[in-house]
């Protein structure tokens, strides 16, 4: 089984500043962690960033 993580970084939820993109991507890993131990592998889902916008995909392959 292949994980794949795709994060796009380029808009305003991740800010201007190094820690500000930090913060974000570690909040938007926080919630894969959480989704992947409660619901274990499935075929994939997608990222959002904290303004709500989709920013990025979680995929599993076989």
């Amino acid at each position: 089984m292949t994980f794949k993580l795709t994060i796009d970084t380029g808009n305003d939820a991740f800010g201007n500043k190094p820690y500000e993109l930090h913060e974000e991507v570690a909040r938007i890993l926080m919630g894969v962690v959480a989704r992947v131990r409660e619901r274990g592998p499935t075929d994939g889902f997608a990222l959002h960033d904290s303004n709500g916008n989709a920013v990025g995909r979680v995929e599993f392959t076989k």
